[in-house]
């Protein structure tokens, strides 16, 4: 279950390259950073996946990649009738973001790295 939900995440990232590199967006100023990011996303993502890091891999890019819901709310909602009230989702995001990836990912490594290996997966 973990490497094919590895795989779509995968798949996401080549669509967002493809999205930069074929889109209208070759104009806009931050075409080479988006660019770079996509390029080094795909690099992170086949690395956990065929390093036989799913488990681990996941865990992050889920930590990093729920935090654009709220953003993508901020902007629908920014869109709407209801302009005024996009504040409240922009800094739920500001907020989710400030501890997800300042503080649980942090923590998340340093577990990773101060832990131990069980030994009964020793031979993984």
């Amino acid at each position: 279950m973990m490497p094919a939900c590895a795989l779509t995440m995968l798949g996401y990232r080549f669509e967002a390259l493809f999205t930069t590199l074929f889109s209208a967006s070759r104009h806009q100023t931050d075409f080479l950073e988006m660019l770079l990011h996509d390029l080094l996303a795909i690099a992170l993502y086949s690395g956990f996946i065929f390093g036989s890091l799913s488990q681990i891999g996941v865990l992050g890019v889920v930590l990093h990649d729920v935090t654009d819901i709220p953003i993508m709310l901020a902007r629908i909602v920014n869109n709407s009738i209801y302009e005024r009230y996009s504040i409240y989702p922009f800094l739920f995001s500001q907020v989710m973001w400030a501890y997800c990836r300042l503080y649980c990912f942090p923590m998340i490594i340093y577990e990773l790295a101060t832990s131990s290996y069980p030994p009964e997966h020793a031979q993984f």
